[in-house]
């Protein structure tokens, strides 16, 4: 066998360390052995706990990802166990405040427009009464001839048909329902419509004044 360069016993020995004997006859390695293996051992631990960490992070990863869309259901479940009040209660709590505010608006906008229109029904009531009042007056400075003038066919005939009924009813209750009339003019229509006997005999069951009242009508 040639005899090895230094350059390659040098490399031979480092990769084939010399065994020495021990205590015993027993053969072990250079003392330099005994580190790298220690050092090997190291690596394979740090590897070991990287991955292990590697594992716990990707599984918080995942609890906290399949949580979050989770959450709209364990948030009420959880709140109610842990008396806690969660984010999605929280909104729906908002929006029904909103939604109270909305209406307590709706409800006095309401009662506005009802207090309007109770003012204008009102308004409305009072102008007719006006109005009935202007056209009593008008109708007590008109002759009896040109208030009949204003009447309709229709309104005359019905008048006509109401004087030949009150004049076959009894004095006293003809008129009584005469004198209570709203529009005295249409009572006076009604008795000037009738025959003088029958109109005597009501007029008589009247008052002097309700009977003068009649008569200064049909005398306009």
């Amino acid at each position: 066998m040639s005899k090895k360069q230094p350059d390659e016993k040098e490399f031979y020995e480092n990769m084939h360390p010399q065994k020495i004997k021990g205590k015993g006859g027993k053969e072990t390695e250079e003392p330099d052995a005994a580190p790298k293996k220690k050092k090997k051992k190291k690596k394979k631990k740090l590897l070991i706990f990287l991955l292990i960490l590697l594992l716990l992070a990707g599984g918080t990863l995942g609890v906290y990802y399949f949580t979050s869309l989770l959450d709209p259901v364990l948030n009420p479940v959880l709140g109610s166990f842990f008396g806690k009040t969660s984010g999605a209660e929280i909104t729906v709590e908002q929006k029904q405040a909103q939604l109270d505010q909305q209406q307590q608006q709706l409800d006095q906008t309401k009662a506005d427009l009802d207090k309007r229109a109770s003012d204008l029904d009102q308004r409305e009531e009072t102008l007719t009464q006006q109005e009935q009042q202007l056209q009593q007056e008008i109708d007590a400075n008109m002759s009896f001839k040109d208030y009949q003038g204003t009447l309709s066919d229709e309104e005359l005939t019905s008048l006509k048909k109401i004087s030949s009924i009150y004049s076959k009813m009894d004095p006293a209750a003809a008129a009584k329902v005469l004198v209570s009339m709203t529009d005295q003019n249409r009572a006076a229509i009604i008795l000037y419509q009738m025959s003088p006997t029958a109109a005597a005999a009501i007029m008589g069951a009247m008052t002097v004044n309700q009977a003068q009242a009649l008569t200064a009508i049909m005398t306009r």
